[in-house]
């Protein structure tokens, strides 16, 4: 860019005839003589620019870490949004809700939950947390169905008693089977006598009982519950003794953990509930005690009495309510196949799609099959799921090779926590090569308070200019970009900079700002043009966390 190494002609930074730029020369002489108040004026405009969007706008919120990154565009994408749109809108308060009255209730949490119907399906009921100060004051129209104990809500976050209430019914009715359903009692009363005889119904009660009516399960199989998926190595048949027996075996390692015990669905005070498994429900079936009992003519069996009963599966006819025979297209269903749901839960829940097809006479392989733990999908499992990650889940010719504890979220979260410190590595790294190359403290530290004046200024334009409310955990990568982007820019200023001054060989002047601007301004301007534009042809990207983090550099 210049010639010093020659002494017998001029250097292209010397100036003879002073500057003809009459904006370059007003502002070399300004930054020249009033350094300290454009400095000052500088600071103040982007201290403002940031504490603006602070105070007048809503805090960006990082509590969802995969925001922005979900699918869009695709056909799974729109069918879950359809989904979605369907749930709102059949909600309590949505266009196509079936109840028009609206109960308004300030003292109340009111929210929805997936509660599971005992057979396997799932309804959405309005779940309300009383306030018990002012039991008094509850809505004499408030009715509904009580439950008390721990929540065997599946997919509940929180393992709290649940009190259920059905707004649209105009009786109130307890418990879970015809019998039951028939004694109406008052929601009202029921809380007041639990709050008078010292009861707390927002208490946990760990070792309350629940068994199903089979007497071996706590309660149905349903997707709110943690699952685990088993897979032959060799892609072997996995429903044969020996598969099942292995199965049992990493069963059992799996609940063998101290912090499986604490959060699982239990019936005792030391004893959780049984999980959903097909060595389970073939020990079950064969009244074996547990699945390491069965034998070899056990598991043929069932899989014929699967193969028997697979074309009331496929056909529809063999539901989750035949178990009461309640229905007029269950009658034609045998009764083997519609005793304790075993069936059905095998087939809907454990085995993979391609064992037993319809319109299929043979017997498929089973490649893959499935272990619902009495856990429910939540953040609760993390330790567990961390306990779990130490050891190989595998035995004979199966193995692990899929879990889905309701934690993406929470491991998303984790992993971006965990990776924060090679954010402050590479910005520490970047900052002691600037000191280095500078030679000069204060000029990295200035360096850093510019970078985050730029910084304020953008998000002061993305927030305030372009009223740009998204705003993803991923646009903190910016911070190390505009630290590596501004290091750029200050080496290339100092190292003009001193040129200039060694041909000057003077203190600092007018003259010498100006040709030390005049030099360095283009490759600064050209340097952070080509970075900006590489970043903003990624604006054309569909993943909205990429292009809001080019629209925020």
């Amino acid at each position: 860019m210049c010639d010093v190494g020659n002494p017998g002609h001029h250097s292209s930074l010397e100036v003879i005839n002073p500057p003809n730029n009459k904006v370059m020369n007003w502002f070399a002489r300004i930054l020249a003589h009033y350094s300290c108040v454009v400095l000052l004026v500088v600071a103040v405009f982007a201290g403002s620019c940031l504490i603006v969007p602070l105070i007048f706008m809503k805090t960006p919120d990082f509590s969802d870490p995969q925001m922005g990154f979900e699918a869009r565009g695709t056909t799974l994408a729109q069918r879950s949004t359809a989904w979605k749109n369907l749930l709102d809108a059949a909600g309590s308060s949505g266009q196509l809700t079936v109840n028009p009255r609206r109960i308004k209730q300030p003292q109340y949490n009111v929210s929805q939950n997936v509660i599971s119907n005992g057979y396997g399906s799932q309804e959405t009921s309005t779940i309300l947390a009383p306030n018990m100060t002012a039991l008094d004051n509850l809505p004499e129209d408030v009715t509904g169905v009580v439950r008390t104990g721990v929540s065997s809500i599946p997919g509940d976050t929180e393992s709290t008693p649940t009190w259920v209430y059905a707004l649209n019914t105009s009786e109130v009715f307890q418990g879970s089977n015809d019998t039951d359903r028939n004694r109406k009692v008052d929601p009202i009363a029921v809380l007041k006598e639990m709050l008078n005889s010292g009861i707390n119904p927002l208490d946990h009660d760990h070792n309350h009982q629940h068994i199903s009516s089979d007497g071996f399960f706590c309660s149905s199989p349903s997707a709110g519950y943690s699952r685990v998926v088993f897979s032959a190595t060799g892609g072997g048949d996995l429903f044969t003794l020996d598969s099942i027996l292995s199965m049992c075996h990493i069963e059992a390692q799996m609940i063998a953990s101290e912090e499986y015990h604490t959060i699982c669905e239990s019936t005792s005070h030391e004893k959780c509930c049984h999980s959903w498994s097909l060595g389970n429900y073939i020990a079950f079936l064969h009244n074996r005690p547990s699945c390491f009992a069965v034998t070899s003519e056990d598991v043929d069996a069932t899989k014929a009495l699967l193969q028997m009963c697979s074309h009331y599966y496929h056909n529809l006819t063999l539901t989750p309510d035949c178990q009461e025979e309640s229905l007029w297209f269950c009658k034609q269903v045998p009764q083997q196949c519609r005793q304790h749901n075993a069936v059905y839960n095998i087939m809907y829940y454990l085995v993979d799609a391609n064992f037993l097809p319809p319109n299929n006479c043979c017997i498929s392989s089973l490649v893959n099959t499935m272990l619902i733990l009495p856990i429910a999908r939540s953040s609760a499992t993390l330790a567990y799921y961390h306990s779990l990650d130490l050891h190989a889940l595998q035995h004979g010719n199966v193995e692990v090779v899929a879990m889905d504890f309701g934690l993406k979220s929470t491991l998303f979260h984790e992993c971006l926590v965990q990776d924060t410190w090679m954010i402050g590595a590479g910005g520490t790294f970047v900052l002691v090569c600037m000191w280095l190359y500078t030679g000069s403290l204060f000029v990295t530290i200035m360096t850093v308070i510019a970078v985050a004046f730029s910084l304020g200024m953008s998000y002061f334009m993305y927030t305030v200019i372009f009223e740009l409310h998204f705003f993803p955990f991923m646009n903190l990568l910016a911070t190390i970009v505009a630290v590596g982007i501004g290091a750029d820019d200050a080496f290339i200023f100092c190292k003009v900079w001193r040129y200039v001054k060694a041909e000057k060989n003077s203190g600092i002047s007018v003259e010498l700002v100006h040709d030390a601007l005049k030099h360095a301004t283009p490759s600064m301007f050209v340097t952070s043009l080509t970075t900006a534009s590489a970043f903003y042809a990624s604006y054309i990207s569909s993943i909205t966390a990429i292009r809001c983090f080019r629209l925020h550099k």
